[in-house]
Protein backbone atom coordinates (compact mmCIF):
# COMPACT_ATOMS: atom_id res chain seq x y z
CA UNK A 1 0.00 0.00 0.00
CA UNK A 2 1.30 3.47 -0.77
CA UNK A 3 0.45 6.24 1.49
CA UNK A 4 1.31 9.76 0.22
CA UNK A 5 1.30 13.01 1.83
CA UNK A 6 1.24 16.46 0.64
CA UNK A 7 0.68 19.51 2.54
CA UNK A 8 -1.55 22.47 1.14
CA UNK A 9 0.06 26.14 2.12
CA UNK A 10 -2.97 28.44 0.55
CA UNK A 11 -6.56 28.87 -0.93
CA UNK A 12 -5.48 29.09 -3.86
CA UNK A 13 -3.96 25.34 -3.75
CA UNK A 14 -6.58 24.19 -1.68
CA UNK A 15 -8.83 25.22 -4.74
CA UNK A 16 -6.16 23.68 -7.16
CA UNK A 17 -6.64 20.52 -4.89
CA UNK A 18 -10.49 20.31 -5.11
CA UNK A 19 -10.39 20.30 -8.58
CA UNK A 20 -8.28 17.11 -8.94
CA UNK A 21 -10.28 15.76 -6.45
CA UNK A 22 -13.13 15.85 -8.37
CA UNK A 23 -11.85 15.49 -11.87
CA UNK A 24 -14.14 13.38 -13.86
CA UNK A 25 -11.76 13.34 -17.10
CA UNK A 26 -9.09 11.33 -15.55
CA UNK A 27 -11.05 9.20 -12.90
CA UNK A 28 -13.95 6.20 -14.23
CA UNK A 29 -15.52 7.11 -10.97
CA UNK A 30 -15.47 10.25 -8.32
CA UNK A 31 -16.83 10.07 -5.09
CA UNK A 32 -16.96 12.29 -2.37
CA UNK A 33 -17.65 10.10 0.48
CA UNK A 34 -17.80 12.07 3.68
CA UNK A 35 -17.04 15.86 4.48
CA UNK A 36 -17.12 16.18 8.15
CA UNK A 37 -16.49 19.08 10.53
CA UNK A 38 -17.10 21.76 8.00
CA UNK A 39 -20.05 24.40 7.67
CA UNK A 40 -20.62 23.34 4.00
CA UNK A 41 -20.29 19.61 3.78
CA UNK A 42 -22.12 19.71 0.40
CA UNK A 43 -19.23 21.80 -1.10
CA UNK A 44 -15.94 20.11 -1.32
CA UNK A 45 -13.98 22.93 -2.61
CA UNK A 46 -15.68 25.73 0.06
CA UNK A 47 -14.49 22.95 2.68
CA UNK A 48 -11.00 23.05 2.00
CA UNK A 49 -11.21 26.64 1.62
CA UNK A 50 -12.71 26.90 5.04
CA UNK A 51 -10.13 24.27 6.42
CA UNK A 52 -7.41 26.22 5.21
CA UNK A 53 -9.00 29.81 6.34
CA UNK A 54 -8.52 28.59 9.97
CA UNK A 55 -4.81 28.95 9.85
CA UNK A 56 -5.24 32.35 10.03
CA UNK A 57 -5.93 31.66 13.77
CA UNK A 58 -1.83 30.37 13.56
CA UNK A 59 1.46 32.47 12.80
CA UNK A 60 1.37 29.31 10.37
CA UNK A 61 0.75 28.59 5.95
CA UNK A 62 0.33 24.75 5.91
CA UNK A 63 -3.39 24.35 6.60
CA UNK A 64 -4.01 21.14 4.84
CA UNK A 65 -2.68 17.57 5.23
CA UNK A 66 -3.61 15.54 1.63
CA UNK A 67 -2.90 12.16 2.06
CA UNK A 68 -3.76 9.35 -0.74
CA UNK A 69 -3.78 6.00 -0.09
CA UNK A 70 -3.29 3.45 -3.02
CA UNK A 71 -3.75 -0.38 -2.42
CA UNK A 72 -2.76 -2.61 -5.15
CA UNK A 73 -5.28 -2.83 -7.60
CA UNK A 74 -6.73 -6.36 -6.40
CA UNK A 75 -6.55 -5.48 -3.26
CA UNK A 76 -8.34 -2.11 -3.36
CA UNK A 77 -11.31 -4.01 -4.63
CA UNK A 78 -10.68 -7.05 -1.71
CA UNK A 79 -11.27 -3.78 0.82
CA UNK A 80 -14.37 -3.86 3.04
CA UNK A 81 -15.51 -0.30 4.02
CA UNK A 82 -13.71 -1.50 7.81
CA UNK A 83 -10.64 -1.91 6.13
CA UNK A 84 -11.13 1.68 4.95
CA UNK A 85 -11.75 2.88 7.96
CA UNK A 86 -8.87 1.11 9.96
CA UNK A 87 -6.78 2.24 7.35
CA UNK A 88 -8.21 6.40 7.92
CA UNK A 89 -7.86 5.74 11.36
CA UNK A 90 -4.40 4.29 11.38
CA UNK A 91 -3.28 7.66 9.54
CA UNK A 92 -5.48 10.14 11.69
CA UNK A 93 -3.67 8.22 14.87
CA UNK A 94 -0.26 8.51 13.39
CA UNK A 95 -0.34 12.24 12.74
CA UNK A 96 -2.58 13.01 15.99
CA UNK A 97 -5.31 14.11 13.59
CA UNK A 98 -8.18 12.43 15.06
CA UNK A 99 -11.47 14.28 15.07
CA UNK A 100 -9.84 17.05 12.89
CA UNK A 101 -12.55 18.43 9.69
CA UNK A 102 -11.94 16.11 6.84
CA UNK A 103 -12.70 15.27 3.75
CA UNK A 104 -12.47 11.82 1.89
CA UNK A 105 -13.21 10.93 -1.81
CA UNK A 106 -13.01 8.32 -3.68
CA UNK A 107 -11.84 7.19 -7.29
CA UNK A 108 -11.65 4.49 -9.28
CA UNK A 109 -8.82 5.11 -12.07
CA UNK A 110 -7.67 2.15 -14.88
CA UNK A 111 -10.01 -0.03 -12.82
CA UNK A 112 -8.20 0.75 -9.40
CA UNK A 113 -9.47 2.54 -6.32
CA UNK A 114 -7.83 4.41 -4.13
CA UNK A 115 -9.42 7.20 -1.60
CA UNK A 116 -7.43 10.84 -0.69
CA UNK A 117 -8.40 12.01 2.66
CA UNK A 118 -7.95 15.98 2.83
CA UNK A 119 -7.22 17.45 7.06
CA UNK A 120 -7.36 20.37 8.42
CA UNK A 121 -4.27 20.94 10.52
CA UNK A 122 -5.53 23.73 12.37
CA UNK A 123 -6.07 22.68 15.80
CA UNK A 124 -8.99 25.46 16.77
CA UNK A 125 -9.34 24.98 20.26
CA UNK A 126 -5.48 25.07 21.13
CA UNK A 127 -5.41 27.69 18.13
CA UNK A 128 -2.24 25.70 16.91
CA UNK A 129 -1.13 24.16 14.08
CA UNK A 130 -0.67 20.23 14.22
CA UNK A 131 3.05 19.67 13.54
CA UNK A 132 3.24 17.18 10.88
CA UNK A 133 7.01 15.98 10.75
CA UNK A 134 8.85 13.27 8.69
CA UNK A 135 5.83 12.45 6.99
CA UNK A 136 7.58 11.23 4.01
CA UNK A 137 8.91 8.07 6.02
CA UNK A 138 5.92 8.34 8.66
CA UNK A 139 3.81 7.19 5.73
CA UNK A 140 6.20 4.41 4.29
CA UNK A 141 6.39 2.80 7.66
CA UNK A 142 2.97 3.71 8.11
CA UNK A 143 1.98 1.50 4.20
CA UNK A 144 4.07 -1.08 5.33
CA UNK A 145 2.11 -1.60 8.76
CA UNK A 146 -1.00 -1.99 6.61
CA UNK A 147 0.20 -4.12 4.47
CA UNK A 148 0.63 -6.34 7.12
CA UNK A 149 -2.14 -5.80 9.13
CA UNK A 150 -4.13 -6.56 6.34
CA UNK A 151 -2.20 -9.06 4.77
CA UNK A 152 -1.39 -7.39 1.69
CA UNK A 153 1.18 -8.27 -0.95
CA UNK A 154 4.79 -5.97 0.70
CA UNK A 155 4.93 -3.09 -2.09
CA UNK A 156 8.57 -2.56 -3.05
CA UNK A 157 9.75 0.58 -1.58
CA UNK A 158 12.29 2.06 -4.19
CA UNK A 159 11.79 5.21 -5.70
CA UNK A 160 10.36 5.62 -8.86
CA UNK A 161 7.27 6.82 -10.63
CA UNK A 162 5.52 3.83 -10.68
CA UNK A 163 5.82 1.88 -7.82
CA UNK A 164 3.49 -1.17 -8.98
Amino acid sequence: MIIKATKVKSIRHADILAKHLLRTDENELVEVVQIRGTARPDDLAASLRSMQRATELTQGKTGLFHVAINPREHEADEMTPEQWEHTLQAIEKEFELVGQPCALTKHTKHGRSHIHAVYQLTNTEKGKLIDIKNDYYRCIKLGINLEKELSHELTSRERSRKSY
